[in-house]
């Protein structure tokens, strides 16, 4: 397969295959962990923090509504496209934190673990593309020097920025050359 064929790909179009010879990571070779790890990992705690989800949501002492009005602005700017004209601090004004701690109260902790577990099918397709882009990633932040406080904090920047590049391309903003591309100019 020749890389330089499959780099334009989009999210849809490419196979973690692919993407693990495109970015010349071998599969579980940097991670300490492998992907079906992962979503174990992920089904596990799903499961084992249902009660938790549910005990800590209703007995929250925030103004729910309220820090979901205030965050109006950081939402609307990400998704500009979507609202236009500030519906969802609309619909919100027309509930209260009450409301939505009665309705978390009348769902049973097992509505999350079995929606989680539902999803399992779908996320083991979503990380086995996305387990590539991530070992790519670390092997990148790996090669940044972290001696001094500076030097810490840019990695700690490139590594959200990394983040942010495997999210456009899993979002399908972006191909699979773009995305590499952010992964190394974060990393510089």
């Amino acid at each position: 397969m020749d890389p330089v064929m499959t780099e334009n790909k989009q999210v849809w179009d490419v196979t973690p295959e692919e993407l693990h010879e495109i970015l010349g990571v071998a599969p579980e070779g940097v991670l300490k962990v492998s992907e079906a790890e992962l979503v174990d990992d992920y089904a596990a705690g799903v499961s084992n923090n249902a009660e938790r989800w549910k005990k800590r949501t209703a007995g929250t002492r925030k103004d729910i509504i309220g820090l979901s009005i205030a965050a109006e602005g950081k939402y609307q700017n990400k998704m500009k496209d979507v609202i236009a004209n500030s519906t969802r601090a609309k619909a919100l004004k027309g509930t209260s934190t009450a409301e939505v701690i009665a309705a978390v109260n009348a769902t049973p902790a097992s509505t999350y673990s079995d929606g989680a577990a539902a999803r399992l099918p779908k996320l083991r397709k979503k990380w086995a593309l996305m387990y590539p882009l991530r070992e790519y990633a670390k092997q990148q932040l790996d090669l940044m020097p972290q001696d001094t406080d500076a030097q810490r904090e840019k990695k700690m920047i490139a590594a959200k920025r990394t983040n942010q590049a495997v999210g456009q391309f899993m979002k399908g903003v972006t191909d699979v050359s773009a995305c590499r591309t952010a992964i190394g100019a974060a990393c510089k």
